[in-house]
C-alpha cells in the first residue's frame, strides 16, 4: 500500500508567538468582559470543578476557548492553592502525586495533543507525512515532529489509525527531517525496512506559512530514507529509551539509570542530574519545583527541556518531558538546526511571618528564541507545612 499525501510539518513560528502575544496581551482584557472560563477559575470555590480542569484535558479543552488547554489546567491547580482549604490543598496534592508518576516513555500517546512545553505557544495535532500498512496488522506512520530537540522524523504505529490516542509513543529516526516537504511515500523494501521518500519542492511552490524557517534548507527534489526497524526500537538497557534518543539526550544507552540517583530514566525528569545530599530537604529547591510544574510542567508536554546555565539546576518532577542542565544551546543548534525549549528559574523573595504565614516569590523564563519567550512572577504560600502557589502573573512576552 502506497500513499501520497501533503506533508503537514508543525503549525508556523509565527502564528503561534502570534497566537500567543494576542492571548497574553489581551487576557486582562478579557476577564473583565464576563464570567469567561479564566473569570469563573478565579473566583471558584468548588474544588471537584477545579481539580476536574486541571486533571482532565478533555474538560479543560471543553472550556478553553479563546485561552487554551493549558492556561485552564495550570489556573484551576493554582486556584486550589490560592483558597487554602483543607479540600482544595488535598486536591492539590492529589494533582500533584498523579504527575510524580507520569512516565516519559509510555507505551502509546495521543497526536491529537502533543503540546508545546509553553503557556504561550499554541498546540496542534499531529498528522504523520505518511502511512503504509504491515502484515503484522499495523499501520506504519512517520512524523516530523520537535520532541527532542531538533526538526526530527520519528516512527509511530497504530492498530486503529482513526483513533488519534492510539498511536504508539515515537520513537527517533536517523537523519534530520527535511524542510517544506510537500509529499511523502511510506513503502516496504523485500528485507522488511520502510522506504520514505520525500519531495521537496522549489522554493517557487513552497507555502512558507506552513513551515519554520531553518538555516540549512534541504534540496530540492527526492530525498530518501531507509528504516531499519530493528535499530530504531534498539533500547539496550530497557528502560524505554531507544538507544538513538539516550544518545541525543546525553544519557547512557547502556544503564537503566544514567545518573544513579535511583531513579530509572524513563521516569526520570531530569535523567542526567543526581541532586546533592541536602536538595531533598532544600526549601528553595522545594519552591523551585512547585514553581516548574505550575508554570511548565503542568502543561503535559513531552518535549525535551534545557535550563539555563545560570539557574539552579533541580531534581524536577511533574513533566512528561525531560529536563537536561548544562547543554551547550550553540552546538546543540548546530547539530540539530532546532534548539529545546530554554527555562530558567530564581527565587527572588523568602518571607518569614508567624502571623500570616511563611511566602516566597519566584520568577519563571522560558525562551525558544527572541521573539519567543515570556516571563511569570510566581507567588507561593506555605500551607499545612508545604509550599503551594497561589499567583502566577506572565510580566512579558516576547
Amino acid at each position: 500500500m502506497r500513499r501520497w499525501r501533503d506533508g503537514h510539518v508543525i503549525r508556523p513560528l509565527r502564528l503561534a508567538i502570534a497566537g500567543g502575544l494576542v492571548v497574553g496581551l489581551l487576557t486582562p482584557l478579557l476577564a473583565q468582559r464576563g464570567p469567561n472560563i479564566i473569570t469563573r477559575i478565579d473566583t471558584s470555590d468548588d474544588v471537584v470543578f477545579l481539580e476536574q480542569l486541571a486533571t482532565d484535558y478533555l474538560a479543560a479543552q471543553s472550556v478553553a476557548r479563546p485561552y487554551g488547554a493549558k492556561s485552564v489546567r495550570s489556573r484551576a491547580y493554582i486556584r486550589l492553592g490560592a483558597l487554602a482549604t483543607a479540600e482544595s490543598l488535598a486536591a492539590a496534592r492529589r494533582i500533584e502525586a498523579a504527575a510524580r508518576a507520569w512516565t516519559l516513555v509510555p507505551e502509546t500517546i495521543s497526536l491529537d495533543y502533543l503540546p508545546h512545553p509553553s503557556g504561550h505557544f499554541s498546540d496542534a495535532p499531529v498528522t504523520p507525512i505518511a502511512e503504509v500498512r504491515g502484515d503484522d496488522g499495523l499501520t506504519y506512520g512517520v512524523a516530523v515532529l520537535e520532541l527532542l530537540g531538533g526538526l526530527d522524523l520519528f516512527l509511530t504505529t497504530t492498530r486503529t489509525p482513526g483513533d488519534g490516542a492510539s498511536w504508539s509513543r515515537p520513537l527517533l529516526i536517523p537523519g534530520r527531517a527535511p524542510y517544506a516537504a510537500r509529499r511523502a511515500d511510506l513503502s516496504w523494501n523485500d528485507d522488511g525496512t520502510l522506504q520514505l521518500d520525500v519531495v521537496v519542492p522549489g522554493r517557487e511552490e513552497r507555502d512558507v506559512r506552513r513551515f519554520w524557517p531553518q538555516p540549512e534548507e534541504a534540496a530540492t527534489g527526492l530525498h530518501s530514507w531507509t528504516i531499519d526497524l530493528a535499530r530504531v526500537r534498539q533500547d539496550t538497557d530497557a528502560d524505554g529509551w531507544t538507544d538513538l534518543a539516550e544518545r541525543r539526550l546525553r544519557l547512557n544507552p547502556a544503564s537503566g539509570d544514567t545518573d544513579g540517583d535511583g531513579i530509572p530514566d524513563g521516569l526520570d525528569v531530569s535523567p542526567a542530574h543526581a541532586p546533592s545530599p541536602i536538595e531533598g530537604t532544600d526549601e528553595e529547591a522545594a519552591i523551585l519545583r512547585k514553581v516548574f510544574f505550575a508554570g511548565i510542567g503542568i502543561h503535559g508536554s513531552r518535549r525535551v527541556l534545557v535550563g539555563d546555565g545560570r539557574s539552579r539546576p533541580l531534581q524536577l518532577w511533574g513533566s512528561k518531558g525531560p529536563m537536561l542542565f548544562g547543554v551547550d544551546r550553540s552546538a546543540w543548534t548546530d547539530e540539530h538546526v532546532r534548539t529545546p525549549m530554554r527555562v530558567s528559574w530564581r527565587v527572588t523573595a523568602l518571607t518569614r511571618d508567624e502571623v500570616a504565614g511563611d511566602s516566597a516569590v519566584a520568577i519563571l523564563e522560558d525562551y525558544v528564541g527572541s521573539l519567543a519567550a515570556a516571563g511569570y512572577t510566581v507567588t507561593l504560600r506555605k500551607l499545612d507545612g508545604e509550599w503551594f502557589v497561589v499567583k502566577m502573573q506572565m510580566d512579558w512576552i516576547s
